[in-house]
């Protein structure tokens, strides 16, 4: 019987060790993909002054609109969670459109080749975004059902596991966008 309760012991040891390193191991691809997304949002970030700089030669009464996005990208760089921070960033997509909405209005900068070079660039800095958000979240969905599962219920509440936020987009962002190079 003695025997027993050790194998027993052992067992419960055994799965414990091996359902903390996959939690561990669940929570590094977490932080992962959030840090491939962190780097999108500064390759994004970094563009914004340089595209606001080129549209506000040409169209210097549009200055509440490119001051705006200019705000939004210094909020962004301070936001204390994926949830400001994804309420952010869906905020810097529409001034980003209303941003593109004005280059409609001016040829001139529709043509000059620097604002061409820089939405061909912020277009592959949003499709490499897209990428980052759905490695995050798959990396969260895994995580999360992990953390609710049994037998890595027990272990994740006995060491304090908290449930991940997806990094969601906002309807608006859902839409179809008309940026015309």
């Amino acid at each position: 019987m003695l025997m027993y309760l050790w194998l027993l012991f052992i067992a419960v040891i055994v799965i414990f060790i091996y359902d903390y390193n996959k939690l561990i191991r669940l929570n590094q691809n977490v932080n992962e993909g959030w840090s491939g997304i962190d780097v999108q949002l500064k390759r994004r970030r970094d563009l914004i002054p340089e595209l606001v700089k080129v549209a506000s030669f040409y169209a210097k009464h549009e200055k509440d609109t490119f001051s705006k996005v200019a705000e939004l990208r210094s909020s962004a760089e301070n936001a204390p969670n994926v949830e400001k921070l994804a309420a952010t960033e869906t905020e810097i997509t529409t001034g980003l459109q209303k941003l593109f909405a004005v280059a409609e209005a001016y040829p001139e900068l529709k043509s000059d080749s620097q604002f061409v070079k820089l939405q061909e660039n912020l277009a592959t800095v949003e499709k490499d975004l897209s990428y980052a958000r759905r490695y995050y979240n798959a990396a969260v969905r895994t995580y999360n059902i992990a953390i609710k599962m049994f037998p890595e219920l027990i272990v994740a509440n006995a060491l304090d596991y908290q449930e991940k936020a997806f990094f969601e987009i906002s309807a608006s962002e859902r839409e179809n966008v008309n940026v015309k190079f």
